[in-house]
């Protein structure tokens, strides 16, 4: 079955959304993204106290379970690839593509931001399934 221009287009929109979700993933799973800072640091009489810097990555903190949680926005996001069909794609960009700009606007202080050019490209996708029309039948 032929994909049309506007599927063909969806289709690397939902890919482009499912890599960035799995590069903010990487990142918070692996960079240091926790910093803890202190001046004040107990010294001997007649040392100077010297400065201390900490920085963990979330699995240091949060534990392995972290690994689990990162895979919910992958699986948004790259859901609607799972789908052959037009109309199965087109909810589950929506769906998955919703979700994860909730997810994004709520977390937007801590690490929801970094998930948004994948909610953006997914929702970019399921507007053009919309858009596109009717898949030929036959």
């Amino acid at each position: 079955m032929e994909r049309s221009g506007s599927e063909r287009v969806a289709a690397v929109l939902v890919t482009v959304g499912a890599v960035a979700a799995v590069a903010a993933a990487a990142y918070l799973a692996f960079a240091p993204v926790y910093q803890g800072f202190e001046t004040g640091r107990a010294a001997p009489p007649g040392v100077a106290a010297t400065p201390w810097e900490e920085r963990a990555t979330l699995a240091e903190v949060n534990g392995s379970r972290i690994y689990m949680t990162l895979l919910i926005p992958i699986l948004l996001a790259g859901a609607p690839l799972l789908f052959p069909r037009p109309a199965g794609r087109r909810v589950a960009s929506w769906l998955g593509g919703t979700l994860l700009l909730a997810f994004s606007i709520l977390g937007a202080f801590t690490v929801g931001l970094l998930f948004l050019p994948a909610a953006l490209a997914v929702l970019l996708a399921a507007l053009l399934l919309s858009l596109g029309g009717p898949a030929p039948s036959g």
